[in-house]
């Protein structure tokens, strides 16, 4: 799983919209799409700001990866 797959079940998971996990951000929902279908990479700023929004911290989204990379 990538970090884009992962913010995006993390998203899924709250019951939220791309929009307004963005608004959350402070992020365009152009650039949440763009990271959750894996044409961008966050920066480290987007990816605290995206955490700080879903109220986990950066490393639970990393988690997710790795959760889903063994059980793949």
């Amino acid at each position: 799983m990538s970090i884009g797959h992962a913010i995006k079940q993390a998203r899924s998971e709250r019951g939220l919209t791309q929009q307004q996990l963005a608004n959350r951000a402070g992020i365009s929902i152009s650039s949440l799409y763009y990271i959750e279908s894996d044409t961008n990479s966050p920066s480290v700023r987007t990816l605290s700001k995206i955490a700080a929004a879903l109220e986990v911290p950066v490393s639970a989204l990393f988690a997710e990866m790795d959760e889903a990379t063994q059980t793949a």
